[in-house]
């Protein structure tokens, strides 16, 4: 059985048991194939077919091209001598068959992101089947769905292929935006910075992937760099857009350049004091600010919650007193201050 490889994102390309495939003659053969293998799923009709790639013309006219363009697409693929065919064909219907050997870089990115979604974890940043299937999809993107096919005189699969591109596309950027946070959550700054800067090459306005750039450029080190980002994100939010960074972005810069974050944040448990030093990374939607202090059971931190604008206090059970007896007791004294409505009491906003 022949093996078929597609790639529709960015250049589009297509081999058989690894030899190119080279002989579509035309733009609108290598449509055909790229239509019929992502909406593999079901047939579709020739009419409804022939109405995607040749709109306006007669039926009869808009029939014949697409009988025209499915022979080229067989002899290009060998299809004819194929033992399963990968093309099923009838007078009424085409549909890829589902019992041929494809792989399309589109199904595989997908499968990449259906697993994450339908995974069950505590924390998707401490999931490592997860984050290796996020960094699977974020290779599989190399660019927009059939970035370099063009299809002028097509609206109606012009349309299709651009609904297509922006789903993948945002997708794509949400799996970037979880994976930069992973790696900011565990401490490893080059690769935050890496899928940070990557959703900006796809979105240069997508804000969270410019604070998320800050953040690595902080972890690393690097403030300077973070308050240049900053500015640059800013000018071109203004440039681009003709509108003002976010409170969150604001808020952020303020912090940095008044140097209420540290250069070169650790994220490790440090054994003598047995203190998680934890200032500079996100927690949520909690970014923490400084560490206050610790008593025989917690750490206290001070930290900006990014959505509501406000600061807060969080406290985190000592990292080696993590077992059920403690984790209980942390939870029945957060029950019981949050029951308490007294001035000199502070109120538990969260427990988790």
């Amino acid at each position: 059985m022949a093996r078929l490889k597609i790639t529709l994102l960015g250049h589009f390309t297509a081999s058989l048991d690894d030899a190119p495939v080279e002989t579509f003659a035309y733009d609108k053969v290598r449509a055909l194939l790229a239509y019929l293998a992502v909406e593999a799923a079901t047939p579709h009709s020739r009419e409804h077919v022939a109405d995607l790639l040749w709109p306006g013309y007669p039926e009869r006219s808009a029939r014949q091209n697409l009988s025209q363009a499915l022979s080229t697409l067989r002899g290009a693929l060998d299809d004819r001598d194929n033992d399963p065919p990968f093309l099923l064909a009838d007078y009424r219907e085409l549909q890829f068959n589902p019992a041929c050997d494809l792989w399309l870089d589109v199904d595989a990115l997908t499968a990449h992101l259906n697993a994450v979604q339908t995974h069950t974890h505590a924390a998707l940043s401490e999931c490592v089947p997860c984050i290796a299937h996020l960094e699977a999809a974020a290779d599989l993107y190399r660019d927009d769905f059939l970035a370099d096919l063009l299809v002028d005189d097509s609206a109606p699969f012009e349309e299709w292929a651009l609904l297509k591109r922006e789903s993948l596309r945002r997708q794509t950027l949400d799996a970037l935006q979880q994976l930069t946070e992973g790696h900011l959550q565990h401490g490893d700054a080059a690769a935050a910075l890496k899928y940070a800067r990557r959703q900006l090459e796809l979105d240069a306005w997508r804000e969270p992937a410019h604070r998320q750039v800050m953040r690595a450029l902080v972890l690393s080190g690097q403030r300077t760099a973070a308050v240049a980002h900053y500015e640059a994100c800013r000018h071109a939010l203004a440039a681009g857009l003709g509108v003002e960074p976010e409170a969150a972005t604001l808020e952020l810069a303020h912090m940095l350049k008044s140097n209420t974050l540290p250069d070169g944040t650790r994220v490790f448990v440090d054994a003598a004091s047995g203190k998680a030093d934890l200032v500079g990374r996100a927690v949520g939607n909690y970014l923490i600010v400084e560490h206050l202090g610790h008593g025989g059971m917690a750490h206290v931190y001070k930290a900006y919650h990014t959505r509501l604008a406000r600061y807060v206090a969080l406290k985190f059970i000592r990292p080696e007193l993590l077992e059920p007896v403690a984790l209980r007791a942390f939870e029945k004294e957060a029950k019981t201050l949050a029951s308490l409505n007294h001035p000199n009491v502070i109120q538990v906003y969260d427990f988790g």
